[in-house]
């Protein structure tokens, strides 16, 4: 059960210029924080820098686009991944399904929509 292993799922609907980000609070579905960042490298620092503030424990990156809009925003969280960000992981094709699932469940999804 993907509460058991995780305690904040943060989910990113990157855009060209923009990158939308909300925070979700695993065992109660409750976006705990939401914010948009630039979709450039200073952005990134950003975004991860809120995840350290809102999201401190376990927790999962759920990038919408990684191989478009979220390209460079996956790529500067898995670099950053070997130092900062010890105990977090991207949702691999095995969690996709229950990470899809969650989103939906928890209002992820609309908080996400710009």
């Amino acid at each position: 059960m993907l509460a058991d292993q995780l305690d904040y799922v943060i989910g990113v609907d990157p855009h060209r210029d923009a990158h939308a980000l909300a925070v979700v609070e695993v065992r109660s579905g409750a976006v705990v924080f939401e914010a948009s960042t630039l979709a450039d490298a200073e952005g990134y620092v950003c975004l991860l820098r809120l995840a350290d503030q809102h999201a401190p424990g376990r927790r999962a990156f759920a990038v919408e686009g990684t191989g478009s809009f979220g390209a460079g925003l996956t790529r500067f969280l898995r670099s950053s991944n070997k130092n900062e960000l010890r105990g977090d992981w991207f949702a691999t094709v095995a969690y996709v399904r229950t990470i899809s699932r969650f989103v939906r469940w928890s209002g992820l999804e609309k908080a996400l929509r710009c």
